[in-house]
């Protein structure tokens, strides 16, 4: 058992201001800062049903995902219908899709699983011009370029722990579409910005920035009643603004975001290993149409069965190689779902791809020494 481990993820704040505009990373969109990115969708799912007039709004989904989803339904009183999966990828199974839809349908929420995202052309194939809103869920993955655009009118960020650009905490609502014939508060309160808060938010990063060295993350991760990882809902109280702590140094995270490489390229390198190739051991971004010396958050892999996937996650994580099955189960089978969401037929494929899916860290701490043992470990198990 190691002593040190790596986080999944380990983006860390950067406590620099930038004289950049917000504005200038996302052209030809309005922007909405919000404190988390579920109060982001709940906003864009709130502005959606706005845009119609549906007594009893539903919203579909796909039936893998963060618990986060429902919980921003639950808040803006739509109801979330759950889509199962097309197999072995994270994309909506477009026929299940298109007989979700009803009446009542005011928008879809097209996720970006970990830089892998949605088929927009199909999905707006789909929609054939109805009035329902597509929302891009772009929480796990984020512009690195001024060649990577957002391709829906709707679209939502989160600077939350262990996404692209790590904020401890912030989301933002895009949006081309006129909110201005919109009577409602975006907010409940104005922002409020003091020495104290500042000073709060900056001793709270600065520890999250420490505990993501493999050393202090290795003991803290052991701290069993911390439940650091777990897949959880938590329910949406309230839509707040976006800190102002968090504003001031977000465009400075965003360059540095775009900046800096990580090991998405040699992870790629290691999964064309003929072994694994051979043993039906997916890269679920190259299998998904993930361009190369493109960034993921964590790097997903497929395995053909669940066992494997399994013993493959026991070894990393006794190597501290920052492994994770990432959400664990499909999103109706986490707790207090079944109780919010709503199932369209059944979630199989949803399940099956919880079952076989593992992620590999990506972030600055992952060496070159951790690559090979991973790539070790991984043909370990295929033997």
């Amino acid at each position: 058992m190691s002593l040190t481990a790596l986080a999944p993820t380990g983006n860390k704040v950067k406590f620099a201001v930038s004289e950049e505009k917000l504005e200038n990373f996302f052209p030809n969109y309005s922007l909405s800062p919000c404190a988390s990115g579920t109060a982001a969708l709940a906003l864009a799912i709130q502005y959606a049903c706005l845009a119609r007039d549906v007594k009893q709004p539903e919203v579909i989904l796909p039936a893998y995902g963060c618990p986060d989803l429902v919980a921003a339904c639950v808040f803006a009183k739509v109801k979330p219908i759950l889509v199962d999966l097309k197999s072995s990828t994270p994309w909506m199974d477009l026929d299940l899709l298109e007989s979700a839809i009803s009446p009542n349908t005011v928008a879809i929420v097209a996720v970006t699983f970990l830089g892998i995202r949605e088929r927009f052309a199909e999905l707006k194939n789909v929609i054939n011009g109805r009035d329902i809103a597509l929302i891009e869920d772009s929480a796990q993955w984020c512009p690195s370029s001024v060649s990577e655009n957002y391709e829906t009118d709707m679209v939502i960020l989160s600077f939350g722990r262990g996404k692209p650009v790590s904020m401890m905490g912030g989301g933002m609502f895009l949006t081309k579409c006129s909110l201005t014939k919109f009577n409602t508060p975006a907010m409940v309160s104005a922002r409020r910005s003091s020495f104290i808060q500042g000073i709060k938010y900056r001793v709270k990063a600065s520890l999250f920035n420490i505990i993501l060295h493999p050393l202090i993350y290795g003991l803290v991760s052991r701290l069993w009643f911390l439940s650091i990882g777990e897949t959880r809902y938590n329910p949406l109280d309230v839509i707040e603004p976006m800190p102002l702590a968090v504003e001031s140094l977000l465009s400075a995270n965003l360059i540095k975001y775009q900046a800096k490489n990580d090991q998405s390229e040699a992870l790629r390198k290691i999964m064309k290993d003929d072994t694994l190739v051979s043993a039906g051991i997916v890269d679920l971004g190259e299998h998904c149409g993930v361009k190369e010396h493109q960034k993921q958050l964590r790097f997903p892999v497929m395995f053909p069965t669940a066992e494997q996937r399994d013993e493959c996650l026991r070894l990393m994580l006794a190597q501290g190689l920052g492994a994770s099955a990432m959400y664990g189960k499909a999103l109706f089978q986490i707790d207090d779902i079944a109780s919010k969401a709503f199932l369209h037929k059944d979630d199989s494929i949803a399940q099956d791809f919880a079952k076989r899916v593992l992620t590999l860290p990506t972030h600055d701490f992952v060496s070159e020494r951790h690559l090979e043992k991973m790539k070790k470990i991984l043909k370990d198990v295929v033997k």
